[in-house]
């Protein structure tokens, strides 16, 4: 089934800079940078209600800043992402060197912050730090996959938060159950996400 639109999706493009304004959506993802390089969304004001209501949704890109963003939503406010099944696990091409600072985070549904479920790509280095978790739903931090899913995340940092509620916990991680089954899976030993290298510190 077609996914709803999404409101800016800029696909295959170097040196995006997304600055100083701000959106308002329903039920679906409000930015969707897929396949860039050189991404920058700063000082932005992003509003979204009902499910499926992301913030920002970063997916397959490289070299990716989320700066001083203000996001309340009605799924998760930034999800990081690279693709799923064989369709992404052929592409093999990774969402890597992602920086979210000093953002203030609300959610309505599941996490403030979502690395995976769609991770066929792979997921690594993203550095979360100096940001404000004033409502989750859930989770603060939710890093997930599926089986069938393949590929990797790891290089995963996060340092100086600040957490007001999250009912689940500051912190799950689930690769095994997480998202739908794919129509078309990565198969056997090479279908399964590893992960590595996580660190979480000073989070009050």
């Amino acid at each position: 089934m077609p996914r709803r639109p999404v409101l800016i999706e800029p696909i295959n493009c170097i040196d995006v800079r997304l600055e100083g304004f701000a959106t308002e959506h329903k039920r679906m993802w409000s930015i969707h940078p897929i396949y860039c390089v050189n991404v920058t969304a700063k000082n932005l004001v992003i509003r979204s209600t009902g499910g499926n209501g992301d913030g920002i949704d970063v997916d397959s890109c490289t070299h990716v800043r989320i700066e001083d963003c203000d996001i309340a939503t009605g799924d998760d406010c930034i999800a990081i992402k690279s693709g799923r099944g064989m369709e992404g696990y052929r592409l093999a091409r990774p969402t890597e060197d992602v920086l979210i600072s000093r953002c203030t985070l609300n959610d309505s549904n599941f996490a403030c912050i979502g690395i995976g479920s769609e991770t066929s790509g792979g997921i690594r280095n993203v550095r979360i730090e100096h940001c404000k978790f004033t409502h989750a739903k859930s989770f603060a931090i939710y890093i997930k996959s599926n089986s069938g899913r393949g590929a990797f995340i790891e290089d995963i940092s996060a340092r100086d938060m600040d957490v007001a509620t999250a009912p689940g916990g500051f912190l799950r991680i689930n690769l095994n159950d997480s998202g739908i089954k794919d129509a078309e899976p990565v198969t056997g030993d090479e279908g399964i996400p590893s992960a590595k290298n996580f660190s979480f510190k000073d989070v009050n």
